[in-house]
């Protein structure tokens, strides 16, 4: 799983954008979606180098950290 904490957003491969729900417990359960799981929420995040504008993880869902 990649992170980018700058923009709040985790990226995953395709194949997990079903799997992302609102309140899903994220990354050792430090973060917690708040949205679905979206395609390309931020399409030049984590962009792949060969593929100019395409991003290498276009699953991904905003994110909150939990502060327990």
């Amino acid at each position: 799983m990649q992170e980018d904490l700058r923009h709040q957003f985790f990226g995953l491969p395709q194949d997990s954008i079903r799997a992302i729900t609102p309140g899903l417990l994220l990354f050792l359960y430090s973060y917690t979606a708040v949205s679905f799981g979206g395609s390309n929420i931020e399409p030049i995040a984590w962009e792949d180098k060969k593929c100019r504008g395409e991003s290498r993880f276009p699953a991904q869902v905003i994110l909150i950290l939990n502060y327990n």
